[in-house]
């Protein structure tokens, strides 16, 4: 009996910490989302070209595009979705399997469903910098 107890609170605590971080990540998307939506675009370029300013030198790369609104073009190396719900597509950047990883809110699930790797796409979002990729925040499909 005192074994499934402390399973179940286990189970509990879980659940209750899960849900709010959950629920946080969309709201972080949603308020990028309109972010993104009522800037102007602070520059327009291809993912590997983006990739590539990091990767020669990430402090430089963040002066430049880190909190802007860009526009970036590249191919769909794959999508799928975070542990909140967020979908995403990574486009690739390089031969290596590096990319600008790409986060939308959930209403965007069925339009990135949609798409198909290698195909071209460009999106608007706000640079969060290269943590382990480079990312792209509240992003659209242009």
């Amino acid at each position: 009996m005192r074994r499934n107890l402390s399973f179940l609170s286990l189970a509990c605590l879980s659940l209750c910490l899960s849900v709010p971080v959950g629920l946080a990540g969309c709201g972080a998307q949603n308020a990028a989302e309109k972010q993104v939506r009522a800037a102007r675009v602070a520059a327009s370029l291809s993912a590997q070209a983006l990739w590539q300013a990091y990767a020669e030198n990430g402090k430089a790369a963040d002066r430049k595009f880190k909190g802007r609104v860009l526009r970036v073009t590249g191919q769909v190396a794959n999508t799928g979705q975070t542990f909140a719900g967020n979908p995403f597509i990574m486009l690739r950047a390089n031969d290596l399997g590096s990319g600008v990883q790409c986060f939308f809110t959930p209403e965007h699930k069925t339009q990135i469903d949609r798409l198909k790797q290698g195909q071209e796409v460009t999106i608007r979002g706000q640079c969060a910098g290269m943590p382990v990729a480079v990312e792209l925040h509240g992003c659209l499909l242009q």
